[in-house]
């Protein structure tokens, strides 16, 4: 969703050949790819990680309680809350289970209507139920069934269409559990809404950059360009695509005419992406932390590396926002730093968690937990980020390597600055993931020799 100066990873066939190496590490893959010969070498390496993992999970249940302590599944004699996320499918899911986890007491309960998410491979996951979401009616009786059946404290969404729906059935929803800060349901679909948002920032004197409908682009003349084509309602970077001039517009015009009302046309800011993290009551802002992206996986995409940091002009434009929207509930917002002009200005409002959440966890800040006080009317612990760098682990490596071989950069500490941590203490999701993205590396590798070959 952010503007990025970055560019894609090449993209690399892979070609097995008679004489060739164990293992191809080749550039913009993220993953070592495998010779055909060497494929079922590969295969058992997969199956005995996972076993390994296995094992570590039994290990863990059968020394019991003490043990499962450590991961903040449970507490003797402590105080225990249940907690339900019925939006379980979201891959956010995983990183808010991850951060209540590190609560000693805390048990958190899933609904999804898919079937294989990471969430479900999780030793911190007390239930997983697949469900049919269907309309909201039927959403709001199967949460109504799961909070009877496993006594739940706290409905806690994670996405935007959860939030959506705890906004919509707010009232009723209330009568068996507790809700988080919320914001109204008008106020959520213009912030959600990209096309909405920028009328709302024009007539509230916010800053940011030039945005009509791709409808009556063509026709504006204050449109510039460079541009970017937007989604109105997207996360994560997706379906947002370049357009230097006014014939790529055009071309896109043409091409998705009947389409043309679901997304909007914004004026390209050149300088750097800011971003606010914040839990909101009431139009003031409870929490918040704020962080720099400086390297992403994708042109648009969410980062893999940031920097934690204070930033009074970020941090005064976010409570002016916040405070007009009269805002409450999680707000993850994006601003642009604008070099012409010099001064932040606002991107997007996404009314959810972020795709970096456990960041702000190593940042000293667990927001869902905050949330979840809040729902309990509990008061809030003051809370304050450090200032420091997050990366992903596999950026961590990448960047430990580079160092070692003479490169610029510096080494992290994977302890504090990486998602290593909770890696080693909930692995199975991670393999999960890990291994099927190999399996959709082979696919595709299957399908474009299919394709080469005829």
């Amino acid at each position: 969703m952010r503007q990025r100066n970055g560019n894609n990873s090449e993209l690399v066939s892979y070609r097995s050949h008679k004489r060739s190496p164990s293992f191809v590490f080749s550039r913009g893959a993220g993953i070592w790819a495998p010779t055909k010969q060497r494929r079922a070498d590969r295969s058992l390496l997969l199956r005995l990680l996972f076993l390994i993992c296995a094992n570590k999970l039994k290990l863990a249940l059968h020394h019991g309680v003490a043990t499962l302590e450590e991961g903040g599944l449970t507490r003797r004699g402590a105080e225990t809350l249940a907690v339900l996320i019925p939006d379980g499918e979201h891959d956010t899911a995983f990183k808010v289970l991850t951060c209540l986890a590190q609560v000693p007491g805390t048990r958190v309960h899933l609904l999804s209507d898919k079937a294989h998410t990471r969430s479900r491979y999780s030793r911190y996951c007390a239930s997983f139920s697949i469900v049919e979401h269907g309309d909201d009616g039927e959403w709001f009786e199967q949460v109504r069934d799961a909070a009877q059946q496993h006594r739940i404290d706290v409905m806690l969404p994670v996405s935007e269409p959860g939030t959506r729906f705890a906004c919509v059935w707010r009232e009723r929803l209330r009568e068996f559990v507790a809700l988080p800060f919320l914001p109204e349901l008008q106020t959520f679909d213009i912030a959600r809404d990209k096309g909405s948002l920028a009328v709302f920032l024009n007539d509230h004197g916010l800053p940011g950059p030039r945005t009509v409908p791709a409808a009556r682009a063509l026709d504006a003349d204050e449109m510039t360009y460079p541009a970017l084509i937007k989604p109105r309602h997207s996360y994560g970077g997706l379906g947002i695509k370049p357009c230097p001039d006014r014939r790529a517009l055009e071309n896109f015009a043409r091409a998705n005419h009947s389409e043309l009302n679901n997304y909007i046309v914004q004026e390209y800011v050149g300088g750097y992406d800011m971003g606010c993290n914040a839990l909101c009551s009431g139009g003031d802002i409870v929490a918040y932390i704020i962080h720099r992206p400086l390297e992403s996986r994708e042109q648009f995409g969410r980062s893999l590396h940031l920097r934690l940091l204070d930033c009074g002009e970020t941090l005064q434009t976010s409570k002016r926002l916040i405070r007009a929207f009269n805002w409450s509930g999680i707000a993850n917002l994006d601003f642009r730093h604008n070099e012409r002009r010099r001064r932040i200005e606002i991107l997007e409002f996404n009314p959810r968690f972020w795709g970096v959440l456990i960041s702000s966890l190593q940042g000293g800040i667990n927001f869902p937990w905050l949330c979840c006080l809040s729902a309990l009317n509990r008061p809030l612990p003051q809370s304050q980020g450090r200032l420091q760098e997050y990366m992903e682990v596999r950026h961590a490596i990448k960047a430990i390597s580079r160092k070692l071989k003479g490169g610029g950069g510096t080494i992290p500490n994977l302890m504090l600055e990486t998602n290593l941590p909770f890696i080693l203490r909930d692995p199975l999701p991670y393999m999960n993931r890990f291994i099927r993205r190999s399996r959709a590396y082979q696919e595709t590798d299957s399908m474009s020799k299919r394709a080469v070959n005829g």
